[in-house]
């Protein structure tokens, strides 16, 4: 049965080996005060100590050792597939939409000009606008709507 658990990497101890001769290196990953290990060179690699994770494992039948199955880091980062089925993580960028703030800002401008001039322009009809509503909401309303007539397509 596979868990979870998140946490800290707290210590990171590695060994390697030699098996019917062949080479191996295992980590054993210290979170919350258990460990867990791995031989996945993927994983070796890329987790280190002082990383945020959450980690699938696996219990051997006995309960001696905590498999490590997955590990995906936390704080920015998403999982991604590797071709031994593995799952690693790397970094992921997020970076703002320009035009959509451009448009954004601009459409809040236009909102609020709007208001002015329906306030030169018919008083009554401004009065009973603002009257049923709060004037920011108004604003944010008629900006909305600016806003999803930019972005519009067809």
């Amino acid at each position: 049965m596979t868990e979870k658990i998140t946490g800290i990497v707290t210590k990171v101890e590695t060994k390697t080996g030699e098996k019917n001769g062949k080479p191996w290196r295992r980590a054993a990953y210290t979170l919350n005060e258990q460990i867990y290990s791995t031989f996945d060179a993927d994983i070796i690699e890329s987790v280190k100590e002082g990383a945020n994770v959450e980690v699938e494992y696996t219990t051997t039948p006995d309960g001696k050792y905590r498999n490590i199955q997955l590990v995906k880091k936390l704080d920015g980062v998403e999982s991604t597939e590797i071709p031994n089925g593995t799952q690693v993580s790397e970094p992921v960028e997020h970076k703002p939409d320009i035009n959509l703030s451009i448009v954004r800002q601009s459409s809040i401008k236009s909102a609020i000009e709007l208001v002015k001039v329906l306030q030169v322009l018919d008083p009554e009809k401004a009065k009973e606008l603002v009257k049923d509503n709060n004037l920011i909401d108004v604003i944010i309303d008629t900006s909305t709507s600016l806003e999803e007539f930019v972005c519009r397509t067809k």
